[in-house]
């Protein structure tokens, strides 16, 4: 632990990781995660027995997860800094960053754009895991499209509320989701019941 929070108390060190961290930046958003997947849950539930089907725990338990990361997701890629307007004028960089340093070079490549990039990889991660446990025709190019749909929607909102729209952020998630596509087929590979007691009723069975 850093030297400067022995001087805070307890509270004030998790408000300082709270405020400090990139971690702690997500933390703050995972109450209201947490509700949507609970609301989504409640609302599935109450559907499927309405409609008379049978109530698959870990399949809608991973949809709900995956509402719950979305929630999250959406909720520190869209709200503004504070202080920054509502609505700003917009702009998107086309030009990657890799390509530009490529281009100019330079020794030194900024390590917040370093970062940044890795940051951008990992959030997506997630997203090319549970999109195939929820999706009934999980091809990787279903995948692929629905990854590509989330992460061009993020970045074009991004410049209206004061964020920055970037062509990097399109190309690490991508890079991300097929990580996490991947990861899917390797315990699609090694844990075969797991993946099919997740999965939609007419992916329930191995192939």
């Amino acid at each position: 632990m850093p030297t400067f929070f022995s001087d805070l108390s307890p509270l004030e060190q998790v408000m300082s990781f709270l405020a400090d961290t990139y971690l702690g930046y997500a933390a703050r958003y995972l109450p209201f995660a947490l509700l949507a997947g609970g609301v989504f849950l409640a609302a599935r539930y109450l559907w499927v027995k309405r409609t008379g089907q049978q109530f698959r725990g870990w399949t809608e338990g991973t949809r709900a997860l995956l509402v719950c990361y979305l929630a999250a997701l959406l909720l520190v890629v869209w709200i503004p800094y504070p202080g920054s307007p509502l609505f700003a004028s917009w702009s998107f960089d086309f030009v990657p960053t890799l390509l530009a340093w490529a281009v100019n070079y330079s020794p030194i490549f900024p390590s917040w754009s370093v970062a940044m990039l890795i940051l951008n990889v990992l959030l997506f991660v997630p997203v090319g895991l549970l999109l195939p446990l929820v999706l009934r025709r999980n091809t990787w190019w279903r995948v692929g499209l629905a990854c590509l749909a989330a992460t061009l929607a993020i970045e074009l909102v991004q410049p209206l509320v004061d964020r920055s729209g970037d062509i990097d952020d399109v190309l690490c998630n991508l890079a991300g989701s097929a990580i996490g596509f991947g990861l899917y087929k390797l315990l699609d590979k090694l844990l075969p019941r797991f993946t099919a007691r997740c999965r939609p009723a007419a992916q329930a069975t191995h192939s």
